[in-house]
């Protein structure tokens, strides 16, 4: 008896999923139906009433449509106007990329460790992630890093001996171009990249701040304290 009182309540258990889910299947149309219903309401905030009970979405971040394909911006306010470009819009941001052949000044932070200067920046150049499936880039092809001599970096008087401060020249292409320094300012760097095919270099200019770094000092204080709470 105790044997088959537990073969009732596995059978219990499987049964129930596997009813579920045989219903599931045969009113597929109907469920994907009711899906599609309450997801086209959930994206218009819209309020759903199920067996009397009225559930409504949380808020999501304001959505500026591309109206076509693309990208959705996801904004933070409702504090926006959304106002159309011309193509004049258009063409002076294909200037300002396709001059630089693509290639982007970027930067990272990181926790030095060091109390006087907390950060560690590195500056480095990137190939621009272009779709030259699309228009807008049929036929263009991004410079690569092996297409550089090499980078000039300008990081203001106080960066070198001397007396307006250093240009650092580098020619490390295997790492990107990279310099990195530690600091506790935020500094504007102006690089000069000197392409082999090409005898004037273009001018490429970064703000380097050090966000990220504050996100990392306040993630890892809140790690130790929890830590400790733990």
């Amino acid at each position: 008896m105790a044997v088959g009182a537990q073969i009732i309540e596995v059978l219990k258990i499987v049964v129930m999923p596997l009813t579920i889910f045989a219903i599931l299947i045969y009113f597929r149309k109907e469920t994907k139906s009711f899906c599609e219903v309450l997801l086209r309401r959930v994206a218009n905030d819209e309020s759903i009433k199920v067996a009397g009970i009225e559930l409504k979405a949380a808020p999501l971040p304001v959505s500026a449509n591309t109206g076509r394909k693309g990208y959705d911006l996801f904004l933070k306010s409702n504090e926006f106007d959304e106002i159309a470009a011309t193509e004049g819009d258009f063409n002076s941001r294909k200037v300002i990329r396709y001059s630089s052949e693509f290639i982007r000044l970027v930067h990272q932070t990181t926790l030095s460790g060091n109390s006087k200067y907390p950060y560690n920046i590195i500056v480095y150049l990137k190939s621009e992630k272009i779709l030259p499936e699309l228009d807008q880039d049929r036929n263009f092809r991004p410079a690569r890093l092996n297409d550089i001599d090499y980078v000039d970096y300008y990081f203001g008087k106080y960066f070198g001996k001397g007396q307006y401060g250093s240009w650092f020249r580098m020619r490390d292409g295997a790492n990107s171009f990279a310099v990195s320094y530690l600091t506790e300012d935020e500094v504007t760097c102006i690089a000069r990249v000197k392409f082999h095919n090409n005898p004037e270099p273009i001018e490429l200019v970064r703000y380097l701040d050090y966000e990220m770094g504050i996100l990392l000092q306040n993630s890892t204080m809140n790690a130790v304290v929890d830590g400790k709470t733990q």
